[in-house]
């Protein structure tokens, strides 16, 4: 599928239109110690495939992605700012990470 990339620039908390497919975007109000598990729950486990974000201090990506309903992977915690990137499976019109 193709890749979309959305970059909301600095200080913004607009919601977000994930796209089916790979979405890769910065965002600036992730709530505090916001986690990948409470991420996918919140987009819904029927709508996505994965959420990936590089660790910058090990280079290494850290992942979690639903198999079968179930989540599996790391649950890390996302900064309130962050690089993430999404694979959906559905799209999600406006949503707001925390909400």
């Amino acid at each position: 599928g193709a890749t979309k990339i959305l970059d909301l620039g600095q200080n913004q908390c607009n919601s977000l239109n994930l796209s089916v497919g790979v979405n890769v975007f910065s965002y600036t109000c992730f709530p505090d110690n916001y986690t990948s598990y409470q991420l996918l729950n919140a987009v819904g486990l029927d709508n996505i495939n994965a959420i990936r974000m590089l660790d910058s201090a090990s280079g290494q990506w850290q992942v979690a992605n639903v198999d079968n309903g179930s989540i599996v992977g790391h649950n890390f915690l996302i900064a309130n700012i962050a690089v993430i990137m999404l694979d959906m499976k559905q799209a999600v019109p406006a949503w707001i990470p925390g909400e």
